[in-house]
C-alpha cells in the first residue's frame, strides 16, 4: 500500500487541530518547520480561523497557540509572522461571551505589541489602533479593546519614544477624546496614556498640535462646559489671549497633561 504524504500545509493545519498542549504544538511546529514554511503553508490562516471562529473553545484556543509562539520564540523578527493577526486578537479583548477570552487576548495582543521590531510598532498603531478596518479606538469598539489599545500606545511610549514623537499631532486629540468616554475604565487608562505619550517625548515645538488639542480633544465636552479664564500663559500652551471651553476638571486633566509635555 503507498504512503501518502501530507501537504506541508496538511500537516501544519493537522498538527494545530491536534488536542495536545499548545507548547508542546508550537515545539513541534517549530521543529519540524522554517518561518518561511509556517508562512507559506498557512499557519496564520489557520490561526485566524480559530480565532473568528463561532466555537469558544476554539476561540480560546487560537488565543493561547499565538501566546505559545510568543512565549517559546524569542526572535521578534520571525513574530513579524503573527502580524496579521494583531486585529482578531485586538477585537477578541471584547469578546462578548468569554472573560476568560476577553483576559488572555488582552494579555496576548500586548504581548505581541512587544515582541514587534520598533520599526513595525507605526504600522502596527495606525493599522489597528487609530486607522484600518476595526481600530481599537473607534467610537463603537468595546471598551475593553479601547483599554488594552490605550495600553498597547503606552508601551509603544516607552518602547518607541522617537516614533510616537512623530505621531503625536494624531495622537494626543485621539487620546484626549477618550477621557471623556462613558466607560470610567477609559477615562483612567486614556488619562495615563496620554501622560505617557507625554513622557515620551522631549522638548518638541508644540504649535503644530496645540489647536487640535483644544478643539478636537475636547469638542466632546464643549456642550456641557463653562467659559474659564485664561490660562495659557501658566500652562505654555499658546498666546495669553487663548480662551478654553472646559470643565475645571477637565481643564485640570489638560494642564497635568500640558506640565508633562513642557518639564
Amino acid at each position: 500500500m503507498p504512503t501518502v504524504v501530507c501537504s506541508t500545509k496538511e500537516s501544519i493545519s493537522q498538527i494545530i487541530n491536534n488536542n495536545i498542549e499548545m507548547d508542546t504544538c508550537v515545539s513541534t511546529l517549530f521543529t519540524k518547520y522554517s518561518t518561511k514554511e509556517l508562512q507559506n503553508g498557512g499557519l496564520c490562516e489557520n490561526i485566524k480561523e480559530m480565532l473568528q471562529s463561532n466555537n469558544k473553545i476554539k476561540r480560546k484556543k487560537g488565543v493561547e497557540l499565538i501566546h505559545s509562539y510568543l512565549q517559546l520564540n524569542k526572535n521578534n523578527k520571525s513574530n513579524i509572522l503573527l502580524f496579521n493577526l494583531s486585529l482578531e486578537l485586538l477585537l477578541l479583548t471584547g469578546d462578548k461571551k468569554s472573560e476568560e477570552i476577553r483576559l488572555l487576548s488582552e494579555k496576548v495582543s500586548l504581548l505581541l505589541f512587544k515582541s514587534l521590531p520598533i520599526a513595525i510598532m507605526p504600522v502596527f498603531i495606525n493599522n489597528f489602533i487609530i486607522g484600518g478596518k476595526k481600530p481599537g479606538l473607534r467610537p463603537l469598539a468595546r471598551w475593553q479593546t479601547k483599554v488594552t489599545s490605550l495600553k498597547i500606545l503606552s508601551i509603544a511610549s516607552e518602547l518607541a519614544p522617537v516614533e510616537i514623537e512623530r505621531m503625536m499631532s494624531t495622537l494626543v486629540p485621539i487620546i484626549s477624546k477618550l477621557m471623556w468616554d462613558v466607560k470610567k475604565h477609559v477615562k483612567i487608562q486614556a488619562a495615563e496614556t496620554l501622560e505617557d505619550v507625554c513622557d515620551a517625548i522631549g522638548n518638541i515645538d508644540l504649535e503644530p498640535f496645540i489647536p487640535r488639542l483644544i478643539f478636537e480633544g475636547l469638542a466632546s465636552v464643549f456642550f456641557c462646559t463653562i467659559t474659564v479664564g485664561l490660562f495659557a500663559s501658566s500652562v505654555a500652551l499658546c498666546s495669553a489671549s487663548a480662551l478654553f471651553l472646559a470643565s475645571i476638571s477637565a481643564l485640570a486633566s489638560l494642564i497635568r497633561a500640558v506640565n508633562a509635555l513642557t518639564i
